[in-house]
């Protein structure tokens, strides 16, 4: 009887060993899932904020290149009066 329950408690023993490994498993995973969702987020948040800069930039260059041009039309009409 008693190599029955040596074999028994052994055999518990894995399986309390094999519950705690799958418990570590599982909060690895939903901790790998809360990462995942958090990147998910951040990436459309930096995506959105690239495309409101690439037209902010966009429009200061439409501006500079506009800015440009009435600085030399200014410049040749200096040019002409003087």
């Amino acid at each position: 009887m008693e190599v029955g329950g040596e074999k028994l408690r052994s055999q518990k023993a894995k399986v309390d060993a094999l519950r705690e490994e799958i418990d570590g498993l599982n909060e690895a995973i939903s901790t790998a899932e809360v990462t995942r969702a958090k990147a998910e987020k951040q990436q459309a948040k930096h995506e959105k904020d690239d495309t409101k800069a690439t037209k902010e930039l966009q429009m200061a260059i439409a501006d500079l290149e506009a800015l440009g041009a009435d600085i030399k039309a200014l410049m040749l009409k200096g040019h002409k009066c003087g």
